[in-house]
């Protein structure tokens, strides 16, 4: 079966991960069927692939001409299956069966979290693939209630497959906080969070919940934002001054996986309040380093997290300051939240992933 993989969205920082892994174990564990990954740049972007995998390259055009071109790819290859990796970029009506996957709803459920050009151009896409869907991956259940509560679409058609966490991702076996201090300037045992600064990631909740810590937490603890600056970051800079705690939050833009393994590992405790969230990988990472997490009681992170963390009121400063200072002095706790992280962590593989997509790949086969 000849199988084509839609990796146009390899540069987007979520996305891109979980195509490269998809891409890496479909690799691994699959030599018989033939895939074909599209692609709109020569550069492969760190993808690890197999002899049976062919990479066919878009040229750049338009968002709706380079479309077209895809489609045209299709048909000359062949594909039996098309598997669009981020439903946002399926190409007009295919010869063959579509799968998409979708990462979120959010231009129906929380459009204030995209910026206003690309709201219009979301809601259409996002419609075309819901029509043009064969059968839709979705990454957790309270994503596939989001689909279905807003769109028309077979249920008996998704799937919810979790996404996974690479095994690089583990609790060092010895810490060394004088190293961490000289390689990156920062002591250890401080709030992380790992992400992007969009606004409907809440970092202003953050820093003010932080801020309201005893005085005596800040000077032991720092709080850490890894991130790649954005608009939202001269704001948030200024917050810190206007709340006096400049000097103990950290800015240190997007980390590369060897380093946000070490700010993992080195952390007090992951949080993360974001308003809008389908999945969260940085949230699974950081239970699987054995790092305690605080996140919010809604969404999909009750889901997610299975309790093993401490769930907030991402709106209630006061109880996040309340959260953060268990989470920092509560040994009790925290160790339980570790160890049950840990363990839960587990259950998401990346290898586990790409099989269940791979029996969704079967259910087309042609006789």
């Amino acid at each position: 079966m000849r199988i084509g993989l839609d990796a146009r969205s390899l540069h987007r920082e979520g996305v891109g991960r979980y195509i490269r892994e998809l891409i890496k174990n479909l690799s691994n564990i699959d030599k018989e069927n033939q895939y074909t990954i599209f692609l709109d740049s020569e550069k492969s972007q760190g993808l690890e692939i197999s002899e049976n995998v062919k990479l066919v390259i878009t040229e750049p055009q338009t968002r709706f001409r380079k479309m077209g071109r895809v489609l045209r790819d299709i048909y000359r290859e062949n594909i039996d299956v098309f598997h669009a990796l981020d439903h946002w970029y399926i190409p007009f009506k295919p010869h063959c069966p579509v799968i998409s996957t979708f990462h979120d709803v959010m231009v129906k459920t929380y459009p204030a979290s995209l910026p206003v050009k690309s709201r219009l151009y979301s809601r259409i896409a996002t419609r075309v693939a819901i029509g043009l869907s064969s059968w839709i991956i979705t990454v957790s259940e309270f994503n596939k209630n989001e689909i279905l509560n807003n769109y028309r679409f077979n249920s008996n058609n998704i799937s919810v497959i979790y996404n996974g966490v690479s095994e690089n991702f583990k609790p060092f076996a010895k810490k060394d906080p004088n190293y961490f201090k000289n390689r990156y300037g920062i002591n250890a045992g401080y709030f992380f969070y790992a992400g992007s600064m969009r606004r409907y990631k809440n970092l202003r909740t953050l820093i003010k919940a932080y801020a309201g810590l005893r005085k005596e937490l800040r000077e032991r603890h720092d709080l850490v934002i890894a991130a790649r600056y954005e608009h939202e970051y001269p704001v948030l800079k200024t917050l810190t001054k206007s709340l006096n705690v400049d000097d103990k939050v950290h800015f240190v833009g997007y980390l590369k996986e060897e380093d946000i393994i070490n700010f993992y590992n080195y952390s007090i405790s992951f949080i993360t309040l974001s308003l809008y969230e389908s999945f969260c990988l940085p949230l699974v990472e950081a239970m699987a380093c054995g790092i305690p997490i605080i996140a919010p009681d809604r969404l999909s992170f009750p889901e997610i997290t299975q309790n093993t963390g401490i769930l907030v009121n991402p709106l209630n400063t006061k109880e996040i300051s309340l959260s953060m200072e268990r989470a920092a002095t509560d040994s009790i706790l925290r160790e339980s939240f570790i160890s049950r992280g840990v363990k839960l962590s587990e259950r998401y593989s990346w290898e586990k992933n790409a099989n269940e997509v791979r029996n969704i790949y079967e259910k087309f086969r042609r006789e």
